[in-house]
C-alpha cells in the first residue's frame, strides 16, 4: 500500500491595503494585537487616539493574508501630510508586524497621491521606519531627512538595586526612613477617583504652573481615562502611588505587557520634594514589577538627570521625514531643513559677535 502524497496547505497571497483606521482596527483587531510589540501600537491605544486625539484622518496602510494582518503602518492625513497616528503623549511609534512586508506597504503608500510629505516622530533608531524607509524613499527619488531625537533610559529589573551607585542607594534609604508610614499602592483596575487624584499630582508641580499638565486639558483627561479603562480590562494597567502621612504623595500612570513596565506619566506632591518621592516610587514600583515577573522598567521620554540615577542604558530614537518632489513638498523641505538651520546658525554667530 503506497502512502498518500503529502499535500501542503496553500499559502494565501499577501495583499496590501489602505483603509480607515477605525475599520482596520475593528476587523483585524485579534491578529493586530498578537503583532503589537508595545502598548502604543495596540488596537486599544490607536482606537482611542483616533477617536479622541488624532491629528487628522486616521488611516492604516498594511499587508495581510486573508483575514490575518501581516504588518501595518497607522497614520493620519492632514493638510496633505501623513503623520504617525500618535500625539504628544505617544512616547514611541513603530511599524506593526513583519518588517519584510514593509517594502510592499511602501509601494502602496507611494501610489497614494493624497500626501506630499510624511512625518514620523519617536521612531526607534533600529526600526525599519528608521532604516528601510529612508532607503526605499531615496531610491524612489524622494527627499529624506532623518534626525536624532530622544534617548529613552531603561533598566533590567533583576537585582536592579544592586547596580545602583552606593551614594544614590544610601540617599533612597535615608529619605525613606524620614517619611512616616511609607507604603506602596498599586491599582490595576479602572478607578476614576484614583486616576483623578494621580492626575492632580501630575499637575501639582511645574507642569501645572505652565499649563502643560494633563489636567489642564479636558480632552487629555478623557484620553487618559479611556486608556485606563481599556488597558485595565486586559490586565495591562498600573496606577502606582507612594503613600506617606496618610496621603498619596507620588504617582505613576504605567502600562505593561508580559515583560515591561512602561512609565508614561509620573507626578508628585511638591510639598514632599525634599524627600525625593518620585525616586522612592520608582524603587517601589520596580521592586513590585520584579516580584510580579516583569523583566524591564522603561522610563520612556527623554533622557533626564533623575533617570540617569537608575541606569546608563537607553534606546535611541529618530524623527523621519519624507518629501515628494512636488512644489509644496519642496517648499516644506527647504523651510525646515535648509532655511531654518541657516537662520539658527546666523543667529548664533550674531549673538557671539554682538553679545
Amino acid at each position: 500500500m503506497t502512502a498518500a502524497p503529502l499535500v501542503r496547505p496553500k499559502l494565501l497571497p499577501q495583499t496590501t491595503f489602505v483603509a480607515p483606521a477605525a475599520r482596520a482596527l475593528r476587523t483585524l483587531a485579534d491578529s493586530w494585537r498578537t503583532l503589537a510589540h508595545q502598548p502604543f501600537v495596540t488596537p486599544e491605544w490607536l482606537a482611542i487616539l483616533g477617536a479622541i486625539a488624532s491629528p487628522g484622518e486616521p488611516l492604516v496602510y498594511g499587508a495581510r493574508r486573508g483575514d490575518q494582518l501581516v504588518a501595518a503602518l497607522p497614520l493620519a492625513l492632514a493638510d496633505r501630510t501623513l503623520y504617525a497616528l500618535a500625539n504628544d503623549h505617544t512616547p514611541r511609534f513603530d511599524l506593526v508586524g513583519d518588517p519584510a512586508a514593509f517594502r510592499a506597504i511602501f509601494t502602496r503608500l507611494l501610489c497614494d497621491r493624497r500626501w506630499d510629505s510624511l512625518e514620523l516622530a519617536h521612531v526607534p533608531a533600529d526600526s525599519p521606519l528608521a532604516t528601510l524607509l529612508p532607503e526605499l524613499a531615496s531610491a524612489a527619488g524622494l527627499r529624506v531627512a532623518v534626525q536624532p531625537a530622544e534617548r529613552s533610559p531603561y533598566f533590567a529589573l533583576e537585582k536592579f538595586e544592586e547596580r545602583l551607585g552606593s551614594k544614590f542607594r544610601g540617599n533612597l534609604r535615608r529619605r525613606a526612613k524620614k517619611l512616616p508610614d511609607l507604603a506602596f499602592e498599586r491599582i490595576a483596575v479602572y478607578d476614576k477617583a484614583a486616576l483623578d487624584e494621580g492626575l492632580a499630582l501630575e499637575a501639582a508641580g511645574w507642569k501645572g504652573g505652565l499649563g502643560t499638565a494633563i489636567a489642564c486639558e479636558a480632552r487629555l483627561v478623557r484620553f487618559y481615562h479611556a486608556l485606563a479603562r481599556s488597558f485595565a480590562r486586559r490586565g495591562r494597567l498600573t496606577l502606582a502611588f507612594l503613600r506617606a502621612q496618610g496621603k498619596r504623595i507620588a504617582f505613576h500612570f504605567a502600562l505593561e505587557d508580559e515583560r515591561v513596565y512602561f512609565l508614561l506619566k509620573p507626578g508628585f506632591d511638591p510639598e514632599f520634594a525634599s524627600f525625593g518621592p518620585g525616586q522612592l516610587l520608582v524603587r517601589e514600583a520596580a521592586a513590585d514589577a520584579a516580584r510580579r515577573g516583569l523583566a524591564e522598567f522603561d522610563f520612556l521620554g527623554w533622557d533626564m538627570e533623575w533617570k540617569r540615577e537608575w541606569t546608563d542604558r537607553g534606546r535611541d530614537h529618530v524623527g523621519v521625514r519624507v518629501y515628494r518632489r512636488s512644489l509644496r513638498a519642496q517648499i516644506r523641505y527647504a523651510a525646515r531643513h535648509v532655511l531654518r538651520p541657516r537662520a539658527g546658525a546666523l543667529w548664533k554667530t550674531l549673538r557671539k559677535r554682538f553679545g
